[in-house]
């Protein structure tokens, strides 16, 4: 049954909102008039029917499909790969984007224009709006004439870029099943749908052989992860496998790479990469570790015990008890005895945080519906967030004239020193400090930024030998840099 673009927004949000939604709030959303919308509900009312379901109008109410919640279900799965031949921009833009990343050369536009449809001058004005959103992920959008139009940049970015065209448009109960229909239809289907297009970024047979081998590790992992992380982490593998296979390298980051080789995420990777080397036959350099490595470190734990609390920095203790204060400062209800929720905050925020500061990016699919439901408590922990994660005057009065204070005489490194010649051992909480230090970033304190430049032109070991007289092999050097991973 053929469905136009505009029908198919229609249904997303029908079915988005079961609790009915105004033909007012329709037209608005999908930037036509109401009268458009009544028309355009006369194609989807026989869509809806054949599922068995009613479509509902309702004084004060609005529209809204009614039935059985499986119905409904089996409808949002139709929805998503119904078959068609127009696209709205959005689509077609995603499209665009997913037929430049998986080539590796320039495309012609004209080519382009055949396969959805439209003309040269619509592919044109496409790419113009995509430039920004490529800009943003650090990647290029070159074009020239006669050359065609190609995304440049590092395989770092390229895949990053991928994986989020895939959560933007899935969230993880629904993409292994949507996967698995996928597989079990016939080979010589048309993918012309978004759905199958974004589907096809990676090898399906490739993605479930991957997750039996992650789902056979799972008890021997030092930590459990949540599903968001766990699909992120099967999906990663599968696009490092498949470009791998396809010749493309990746880099990461020397100094980096040597940090993390200390912590047992990265002992976790190897085994990974050490089991899929068996399974699919080729060689997993370092570098591919170094990001599976990031990815565990990246993800979202579940439970509250053990591992992850072990190794939680005092710094986002201390943060997630100021946020809770806050929070029940303002709704004035205490929740400052409530020790779970303070546990699953901390587990929370750490890897949070390393997203953040590795611009590994986070998604959640729920998002708009908290902030429709919740509003209220929404923005006041966005207020607390804000209030607790920003620079005090106090961080700064502490961290000032840093230079001076990774002197090798000085408060930090000299007592780190000491005990290290006495003990045998390197004193983790004066490594935890020193690392602290060299991530302060203050424009205010011309020490602050003269540390950042070396650092950026250098390394954190080029900086630690210039102004601390530390040599980078030094256990010290080491334990430093492993600690400003958990910052």
């Amino acid at each position: 049954m053929y469905i136009s673009a505009r029908e198919r927004k229609i249904l997303d949000l029908l079915l988005a909102n079961p609790k009915g939604i105004t033909v007012g709030d329709v037209a608005k959303q999908l930037d036509v008039s109401e009268r458009t919308v009544h028309r355009d509900l006369k194609g989807v009312e026989p869509v809806v029917e054949s599922y068995d379901l009613q479509l509902i109008k309702k004084a004060g109410v609005g529209i809204q499909i009614v039935g059985e919640e499986e119905k409904k279900r089996q409808l949002q799965m139709h929805v998503f790969r119904l078959s068609h031949t127009e696209y709205t921009p959005e689509e077609r833009q995603t499209m665009i984007l997913i037929a430049l990343l998986e080539s590796g050369e320039p495309v012609k536009l004209v080519s382009l224009a055949n396969d959805l449809n439209v003309t040269v001058a619509t592919i044109s004005n496409d790419l113009d709006k995509m430039e920004e959103k490529v800009e943003k992920h650090g990647l290029s959008l070159i074009r020239k004439r006669g050359y065609g139009v190609e995304i440049c940049g590092s395989e770092a970015a390229k895949r990053k870029m991928m994986s989020e065209l895939l959560f933007d448009h899935f969230d993880e109960s629904q993409f292994l099943s949507l996967m698995k229909e996928s597989i079990q239809k016939k080979s010589t289907d048309l993918v012309n749908t978004v759905t199958e297009k974004l589907l096809g970024l990676v090898d399906k047979e490739k993605l479930f052989m991957i997750e039996q081998q992650i789902e056979a590790m799972k008890e021997n992992l030092p930590f459990t992860i949540a599903d968001s992380s766990y699909i992120a982490l099967v999906i990663h593998l599968a696009l490092a496998i498949e470009r791998i296979v396809q010749g493309e390298a990746i880099h990461f980051d020397a100094q980096h790479l040597q940090a993390i080789r200390a912590t047992k995420e990265y002992e976790t990777a190897e085994k990974i990469a050490k089991k899929l080397e068996e399974v699919f036959h080729v060689v997993i350099p370092e570098e591919e570790i170094g990001y599976i490595t990031m990815h565990l470190m990246g993800a979202k734990l579940r439970t509250r015990r053990g591992y992850m609390l072990e190794e939680a920095s005092l710094a986002i203790a201390m943060k997630a008890q100021e946020l809770i204060r806050f929070v029940s400062d303002k709704i004035e209800i205490d929740l400052t005895d409530d020790y779970p929720l303070y546990e699953d905050l901390i587990v929370h925020l750490k890897p949070a945080l390393y997203r953040i500061q590795h611009h590994m990016g986070i998604t959640n699919p729920l998002l708009h519906k908290i902030m429709q439901d919740y509003s209220e408590l929404f923005h006041i922990v966005q207020q607390g967030v804000q209030h607790v994660f920003s620079e005090t005057d106090e961080v700064i009065r502490v961290a000032r004239s840093p230079i001076r204070k990774l002197g090798s005489n000085d408060r930090l490194i000299r007592p780190a020193m000491k005990y290290y010649e006495c003990f045998g051992e390197v004193p983790t909480s004066l490594a935890k400090g020193i690392a602290a230090l060299l991530l302060f970033d203050y424009e205010g304190d011309a020490e602050a930024v003269q540390l950042q430049q070396t650092i950026k032109e250098s390394g954190v070991e080029g900086a630690l030998e210039t102004y601390a007289k530390l040599p980078s092999d030094h256990p010290l050097a080491v334990e430093i840099k492993k600690q400003m991973l958990y910052m």
